[in-house]
């Protein structure tokens, strides 16, 4: 694997509070993989300073959380969000396309196949 040739963008709802689960699953495979990837979440929704408390609650890494209350990328990318978090992120390759599609904290199998740079 290309060190720091992908990055991964997760979305999540800021305002959800189902998705802060969500988020928790995350933080093994950012350790696993940190090393190799890049990583960036998207959370929407008002209120800024209290999703940020949630995410130090839960322990979640700050630096790598960006805000947009507006929507923005939801506008651009509806897939994001599809039922039970099946397509919560992307695998950018050192372009910014998008070469994956899909959620790798679902299962091993999905975590295999969306880290699959061949």
């Amino acid at each position: 694997m290309s060190s720091h040739n992908f990055t991964v963008v997760a979305y999540y709802d800021g305002n959800c509070s189902a998705c802060y689960l969500e988020l928790i699953k995350w933080l093994d495979l950012v350790k696993e993989f940190e090393q190799d990837l890049n990583f960036k979440f998207i959370l929407s929704g008002n209120g800024e300073a209290l999703i940020k408390h949630q995410l130090v609650k839960i322990g979640f890494p700050l630096e790598l959380c960006y805000f947009d209350p507006k929507d923005v990328l939801i506008d651009s990318f509806p897939f994001f969000i599809t039922p039970n978090y099946l397509n919560s992120a992307v695998l950018l390759n050192d372009q910014n396309e998008i070469t994956k599609i899909g959620n790798p904290t679902i299962s091993q199998k999905s975590k295999i196949d969306f880290l699959d740079f061949n």
